[in-house]
């Protein structure tokens, strides 16, 4: 084998490691940013234990109790906001609709075993709108007027079923119309005839008057 064969072998088998040596080298390098600066992410659950989300990106770290006291009350305000969204969404009344406001006297009390639902039926299209009023009341609260905040106009007959239930079976009974409500016609002594109309004011304005009662509960 010639001198130059030699040569030329060792220069490739030099050449080779020098590469192999910074392959290597750079699999290292990248090796320690990942470890200064990990994945992205959004919050720190996104991070594996010991690291937090800083800049939408996990770096090794942890929280002050500062921090994490902070944290707790943004995620309880966010929380706290989004539910009252909710809620307002509810009272809400589509456009081209009305609300019907009815009163049980004296008034519901919602107990562990207590129910009540209304039942406002449109007298054109007969289509049935309910109201669970022990789920709108707070436990051992009492209230007496009810709102269906968004309904098609027209003319509604509306009633009242209260009573119990007793291991998930209701035990209930409809309420008779009070005699003494003659603003509001009734028929067959149960069903409250009402007109659903365009509102004339806000919600809180009707809150504020002061509704006769529709039905009283013995």
């Amino acid at each position: 084998m010639s001198k130059y064969l030699i040569k030329s072998c060792y220069l490739n088998v030099f050449s080779l490691a020098l590469t192999c040596f910074l392959i290597l080298g750079m699999s290292a390098c990248k090796g320690k940013v990942d470890q200064v600066r990990g994945g992205s992410c959004k919050k720190d659950s996104n991070c594996i234990s010991g690291w937090i989300c800083e800049d939408h990106f996990c770096v090794e770290g942890k929280r002050s109790a500062t921090e994490i006291a902070a944290q707790k009350e943004a995620k309880r305000k966010a929380k706290e906001a989004k539910r009252k969204a909710k809620a307002a969404k509810k009272l809400q009344t589509k456009s081209g609709e009305g609300r019907l406001h009815v009163r049980i006297c004296p008034f519901f009390k919602n107990t562990d075993d207590s129910v009540a639902t209304l039942i406002a039926v449109n007298k054109k299209t007969k289509k049935r709108h309910l109201k669970s009023l022990h789920l709108e009341v707070n436990k051992d609260s009492m209230k007496d007027l009810f709102t269906f905040y968004s309904l098609p106009l027209g003319d509604y007959e509306v009633s009242a079923k209260y009573g119990v239930q007793v291991n998930g079976v209701f035990d209930t009974h409809t309420l008779k119309c009070d005699p003494k409500n003659t603003s509001r016609s009734c028929e067959g002594e149960v069903k409250r005839i009402v007109k659903v109309e365009l509102p004339q004011g806000s919600l809180e304005d009707d809150l504020k008057k002061k509704y006769p009662c529709d039905w009283v509960a013995e």
